[in-house]
């Protein structure tokens, strides 16, 4: 057998292109990938940093609007008649009418009915008939007192007649019962 002549030069040098064509081929293209992705990131993150950059002076801003509006949420909760304390929502129109000299004929509570339902519960349409008596001013500033109180209420039906020395009024205001 005849004994084959290897060049070990010529050998390293084609194992040297072979591993530098093998790496322009598949390693070249997954950096280039790599540093276009980190690329990204960086560019994304310095916008993140800018975002935080502008907004940070205005932070103390926005806690205090934060707090702002969880006590709000907590005033608008307490709106709400609580279930089965109607009693509490009729004697305060009660003495709301006595505050202004308002004097209640009748005060009748309707029957409930379904208005929502929402995360928060389900709510009902408390009906509230009422007939009084008292000057046309007091009457003005009885509404008024209601519609600034702490509850939630609709006036649904409102009439108001003339009588000399004392007006009369009749109207339906409907609460909203949290059940």
């Amino acid at each position: 057998m005849r004994k084959i002549k290897v060049n070990k030069e010529l050998t390293i040098f084609a194992t040297l292109v072979v591993i530098i064509i093998a790496e322009l081929l598949f390693g070249l293209p997954m950096t280039i990938a790599n540093i276009s992705n980190l690329n990204g990131k960086i560019k994304k993150m310095r916008q993140e940093l800018s975002t935080v950059q502008k907004e940070w002076p205005r932070k103390e801003e926005y806690l205090k609007r934060k707090e702002a509006l969880e006590t709000e949420i907590i005033t608008l909760e307490s709106k709400y008649i609580p279930a089965a304390q109607a009693s509490s929502f009729l004697s305060f129109i009660s003495s709301e009418a006595k505050n202004y000299n308002i004097e209640i004929l009748t005060l009748r509570p309707g029957k409930p009915s379904n208005y929502a339902k929402s995360s928060l519960g389900q709510f009902n349409y408390l009906p509230i008939d009422i007939e009084a008596k008292g000057n046309f001013h007091n009457l003005a500033l009885f509404l008024n007192a209601l519609n600034s109180s702490k509850y939630f209420f609709e006036i649904t039906n409102l009439n108001i007649s003339y009588g000399y020395p004392y007006n009369s009024v009749g109207m339906t205001i409907c609460g909203l019962e949290k059940e």
